[in-house]
């Protein structure tokens, strides 16, 4: 499976930089894809792209309607996304030291915008296998994440 993970300087002082992971919808299972809402590019090429939380939800929180029990395990899928994102994007950009990792980053110097096409093992319905993980077991080795050099900087 392939995913992007994009660093964009936001204009303002100080220098300040958002960290994103997505997954192009071209990725998922056609099934998947129709049940999730959330269609945007994200300030990203090539979209649209899907948020890691609708890749690693099992198939039936997706089919839910709003209720109380679909937003409590929204929050703990949330949690689970949060280690992938720190894990992966801490990964791709060794700058990037915060975990989990917050909306916006600052930082001293200045970082050129970036985008990284990564290959990972698959992780959707991850959150099934991911739920009771050790936070500090979700890691960029256990996925073989692995940076397609050809693809850097899209």
């Amino acid at each position: 499976m392939h995913i992007i993970a994009a660093r964009k300087r936001i204009s303002g002082m100080p220098p300040l930089h958002e960290y994103r992971l997505v997954v192009p919808f071209g990725q998922l299972p056609a099934n998947r894809a129709a049940l999730i809402a959330t269609r945007s590019d994200y300030g990203i090429p090539g979209g649209p792209h899907a948020r890691l939380r609708d890749v690693i939800a099992p198939i039936d929180w997706l089919r839910m309607k709003p209720c109380p029990e679909k937003h409590a395990l929204g929050r703990d899928i949330d949690r689970v996304a949060q280690h992938l994102e720190a894990a992966f994007l801490t990964a791709v950009y060794p700058e990037l030291t915060a975990r989990p990792v917050p909306l916006l980053v600052p930082f001293d110097g200045d970082l050129d915008d970036c985008l990284v096409e990564v290959a990972i093992n698959e992780i959707t319905d991850g959150y099934r296998f991911l739920r009771n993980a050790d936070p500090a077991g979700i890691t960029a080795e256990r996925f073989h994440l692995a940076v397609l050099p050809e693809r850097e900087a899209l």
